[in-house]
């Protein structure tokens, strides 16, 4: 895990550019998700995307985390295909649409990536 490297103050590894965005979500809101899921009938035999409205590209995640943990860091851009081999692609943009889920379960996990990240960095089990 990448924030491992910058809480350890190591240079954390950043594939291509680091222009690609993801969405992140807290664990306790996936599950929240799934147990909501599981108790509506509506959802039975329905494919669901559980994810947050935390988009962010991985450049301006590494940069977060060096910030919140006073890292001094510097971030290493690895060419992709030098860590998963030649033909390796990825996607540039990581939004699942939230549609279904809010409409089966009126509920969209709205953990902040902050408060996600403090999370993450404060656990005694990493």
């Amino acid at each position: 895990m990448k924030i491992l490297f910058l809480r350890d103050k190591r240079t954390p590894p950043i594939d291509g550019a680091g222009k690609q965005s993801r969405s992140f979500t807290y664990v306790k809101d996936t599950i929240n998700s799934l147990i909501k899921l599981y108790k509506s009938k509506d959802s039975h035999g329905e494919i669901v995307n559980i994810s947050s409205l935390n988009k962010i590209t991985i450049i301006s995640l590494a940069k977060k985390i060096i910030k919140i943990t006073n890292s001094k860091s510097k971030i290493r851009f690895i060419k992709l295909k030098k860590i998963y081999g030649e033909g390796a692609e990825d996607g540039k943009q990581g939004m699942p649409s939230l549609k279904k889920l809010k409409m089966l379960i009126n509920y969209i996990p709205n953990t902040k990536l902050d408060k996600i990240l403090k999370i993450i960095l404060n656990s005694k089990n990493l």
